[in-house]
């Protein structure tokens, strides 16, 4: 399958520390199992519609499934790693497309950006948020949890849908403490999704 040959190459090539994975079911994550056999740690939650999520890590994880005041679930993980331990934030929240999912949405992303208030340690919140830059629910996310945004200096990379580049617009996200410094940013080939990877050379510094 031309799809998964795609994505397998794409890590073997990027070789990344961490992976983050949205919209996976039980099928996508038996099909891409060969691709992340060397990452021991991680934390999988598939579901049968487009909410399930997969964290994966070279070094260790500490952490479960959180709902953060949402039906859909997120990880919330400790990673160590090379020397340094930083918090995972990956969610997936629903699309604002009603009043009462823009209301869910924005407990949520408060949710979310109280813990990354709380943590004694640099965070990273990442994944398909359903909200662009530009958006109220994005600012008030990026403002109440004191994040900066890893996109800052390397362009608007608009990432969905794949399928119009015309119509293409900026939901994937990476968030960071500002402590944390950004090498690189950029957006992936096309695997098979109707989204483009996003990839992130972050820099943690010496504790």
């Amino acid at each position: 399958m031309r799809t998964r040959w795609i994505e397998w190459q794409l890590i073997a090539d990027e070789h990344p520390d961490v992976i983050g994975l949205v919209e996976v079911d039980q099928r996508w994550l038996e099909a891409i199992a060969p691709a992340v056999a060397g990452y021991s740690a991680r934390i999988e939650q598939p579901r049968p519609d487009n909410f399930g999520v997969a964290l994966y890590a070279r070094g260790s994880i500490a952490g479960a499934i959180t709902d953060f005041e949402s039906p859909l679930p997120s990880v919330d993980a400790a990673i160590t790693l090379h020397g340094a331990r930083f918090e995972v934030i990956l969610t997936h929240p629903l699309p604002p497309v009603r009043s009462g999912a823009i209301e869910q949405q924005h407990r949520q992303f408060d949710a979310i950006a109280a813990r990354a208030r709380a943590s004694d340690q640099p965070v990273v919140i990442m994944g398909d948020f359903n909200a662009t830059p530009w958006s109220r629910p994005f600012q008030r996310l990026l403002g109440a949890s004191g994040l900066c945004d890893s996109r800052a200096g390397f362009g608007a990379q608009a990432s969905f849908p794949v399928a119009s580049a015309l119509l293409r617009i900026p939901i994937d996200h990476l968030l960071v403490s500002c402590s944390v410094g950004v090498r690189d940013r950029r957006l992936g080939v096309d695997v098979g999704s109707d989204h483009l990877p996003v990839i992130v050379d972050l820099v943690f510094p010496a504790t």
